[in-house]
């Protein structure tokens, strides 16, 4: 049920990116549509019990869900429609731009990968029924809500195909962050070569990993 329900979600939003583009909306916000339909329909829980028990707050936390866009998700579970078009036009998110917060330094990567992991394997945590890759829909995956100054994160472990193809679904983490500069995403995996062998690594910011091995050595 909570898959159809997202899909459903997702197919409204893909809706919406193509009344806004044939209503000359800025790019932008079509694109904006588009990557939030993406994310539906590919999250693990259902919008409906996210915001039955978190509301619109609960409903952000859905990687590139704005604000405006968690708005148009509540309708769309409330009165089965989307909104005017001229309330698609509000801006569907906080532009990213190189003012605000800077990116988080790959030392807060690593502290909030550390709890997600510490906390996972103390049965500390939540766990949800992923969607994919799980046909008897058990309850594993364990989930982590925290904050790090300005930025709230989400983290749980890889549950895509490659993460499974290559028995890497305990160890690859995903973390989404938020703060004023919109969502971002980073994945934390364990070195498997070099210097950085058996340590916890952000993909694509080795340099930064290397240095904090380094001083920590």
């Amino acid at each position: 049920m909570s898959e159809l329900i997202n899909r459903m979600i997702a197919g409204r939003l893909e809706e919406a990116a193509g009344l806004l583009q044939g209503d000359g909306a800025d790019p932008v916000y079509v694109r904006a549509y588009a990557l939030a339909a993406s994310s539906v329909r590919h999250w693990p829980i259902s919008m409906a019990v996210m915001y039955r028990h978190r509301g619109v707050e609960g409903l952000e936390e859905v990687p590139g869900v704005g604000p405006s866009i968690a708005r148009v998700i509540r309708e769309l579970l409330t009165r089965h429609r989307l909104p005017p078009l001229a309330r698609l036009h509000e801006k569907p998110n906080a532009p990213a731009s190189n003012t605000g917060p800077a990116p988080p330094a790959v030392e807060e990567l690593l502290d909030v990968d550390r709890e997600y992991r510490r906390k996972a394997a103390a049965g500390e945590l939540q766990c949800i029924a992923p969607l994919r890759f799980n046909a008897a829909r058990d309850a594993w995956l364990p989930v982590l809500r925290t904050r790090r100054g300005p930025r709230r994160y989400t983290a749980l472990f890889s549950n895509t195909e490659r993460a499974h193809r290559f028995g890497r679904t305990h160890d690859w983490v995903v973390l989404y962050s938020r703060d004023e500069t919109g969502e971002h995403q980073y994945t934390v995996i364990t070195g498997g070569h070099g210097a950085l062998r058996g340590h916890r690594v952000v993909a694509g910011r080795e340099h930064e990993c290397l240095a904090v091995t380094r001083r920590a050595a």
